[in-house]
């Protein structure tokens, strides 16, 4: 028998090879289709993703990356960072990525970028490791958010707080902020503090009826009326008076303005709370009741006679203000702080008692 295959026998296995050809085609077609379908997932993915091999070279990206660099993926693919970034960034970039291939799971960090128009971004970086099919490392992928909005936010919210805590520390009267469902203190300004003796972390969460007040329960009438409850019960501005204890148990008192703090609903979440000592007005004022009362007393006690007193020529009798005529001495000590002593006097002894005058 000869070694050669028969003609049937090349036919069998070049139909075989055939089925096979075609059954590689159908699985680089269904290859093909799956790379696409995963290319198309990532290209709408509205964040720049890219991939690298365990080299850090890229192998891929998305069409955001692709804008975000101002690159098409050609110019990307099989470049490292030192191929598209300038060194400093570069830099950063390779440490980090081999510090990720080393130490293989989730990296996530904020760093800079510059952008297709020479913008230098604020981005946060959330990498992760990838591997082969035999279970070795195989590279990275990551995906790129940038955060300059919101790093801008952050520092113009920085910057208005600041401001804020300025203005509010430059406010000579105690300013706090309190919580309406226990009123505990969430801020107060360094006149509070100073006047209180105290610190931020020393009166945070608690009370303010037990800084302002040394009890364990709100105020309530009659004693003391709360303009937090009034706040907070009519969603308005309250006025009142209070009389405040400070730590050495010396009182103070002030004038107390609150007003609301709401959400977006409309409810009262906060307080501002804003006390002014009026302790030198409250005394001047006790001072000032105290000298009109002994005025009074003193004017009750005063007598005084002044303007034209009608008087007899002969009998020196004085009428009164309802016409009635009395004596002299009556009127005078009806009218005047002034008491009487009688005697007689030396003509009037001898015109009536001319004995007793012989006898002198």
């Amino acid at each position: 028998m000869s070694g050669k295959p028969t003609y049937e026998e090349l036919e069998q296995k070049l139909k075989a090879l055939e089925k096979n050809y075609e059954k590689f085609e159908q699985a680089e077609d269904k290859f093909r289709q799956q790379s696409y379908f995963l290319q198309e997932l990532i290209d709408s993915i509205p964040n720049p993703i890219f991939y690298k091999n365990e080299n850090a070279a890229y192998l891929g990206c998305n069409k955001a990356f692709e804008s975000f660099l101002g690159r098409v993926s050609s110019e990307i693919i099989g470049k490292t960072v030192y191929d598209l970034a300038p060194k400093e960034k570069a830099d950063k970039y390779h440490e980090m990525d081999v510090a990720l291939l080393n130490e293989p799971g989730v990296q996530i960090y904020e760093y800079s970028v510059v952008d297709s128009e020479g913008n230098h971004r604020d981005v946060l970086f959330n990498k992760a490791t990838i591997n082969k099919i035999d279970g070795s490392l195989g590279g990275l992928v990551g995906i790129i958010f940038d955060i300059t909005e919101r790093k801008m936010m952050e520092e113009e919210l920085q910057r208005s707080k600041e401001l804020s805590e300025t203005i509010l520390n430059a406010i000579d009267d105690s300013v706090c902020l309190i919580n309406t469902d226990d009123f505990s203190i969430v801020n107060a300004n360094s006149s509070f503090l100073a006047e209180y003796q105290t610190t931020q972390n020393a009166i945070l969460g608690r009370p303010c009826y037990d800084i302002t007040h040394h009890r364990q329960e709100p105020c309530c009438p009659p004693d003391d009326k709360c303009p937090l409850k009034e706040t907070v019960q009519e969603v308005r501005t309250a006025h009142v008076e209070h009389r405040h204890f400070l730590p050495d148990g010396s009182e103070v008192f002030v004038h107390i303005i609150t007003s609301p703090v709401m959400d977006e609903k409309g409810k009262v979440i906060q307080i501002v709370h804003i006390a002014r000592d009026i302790t030198d007005r409250k005394k001047a004022e006790r001072e000032k009741e105290k000298l009109i009362k002994e005025l009074q007393t003193a004017l009750e006690e005063i007598k005084t006679l002044k303007g034209i007193i009608p008087i007899c020529m002969h009998c020196k009798g004085i009428r009164d203000d309802k016409g009635s005529w009395n004596q002299l001495e009556k009127f005078i000590t009806e009218h005047s702080e002034a008491q009487f002593s009688h005697g007689i006097c030396e003509e009037c002894l001898k015109k009536y008692y001319p004995e007793e005058a012989d006898e002198l």
